[in-house]
């Protein structure tokens, strides 16, 4: 089975937003169901995605940095504009 691209999405807004909440309201779920998509992804790759401690969301292993997004704006590289 291939990877699911609505739970990659959602995975993707967790980190993006900063939380579940804000994904929840953001994307017209319930924040249970955007724990359990970010959950079914790290049981699928047996891959911690979120630290689940402090309230602070951040991002965790599979190469995605590590940290906390409140501490380091984000956990996506930043995009270089080049104007050419």
């Amino acid at each position: 089975m291939g990877l699911d691209l609505f739970k990659l999405r959602v995975f993707v807004t967790v980190v993006d937003r900063g939380g579940y909440s804000a994904t929840a309201e953001h994307l017209g779920l319930a924040q249970s169901t955007v724990s359990f998509h970010v959950r079914s992804l790290e049981q699928r790759y047996a891959v911690p995605l979120m630290p689940y401690e402090h309230r602070a969301v951040g991002c965790l292993g599979a190469g995605l940095g590590g940290g906390s997004i409140k501490q380091r704006g984000s956990c996506w590289p930043r995009r270089s504009s080049s104007s050419g």
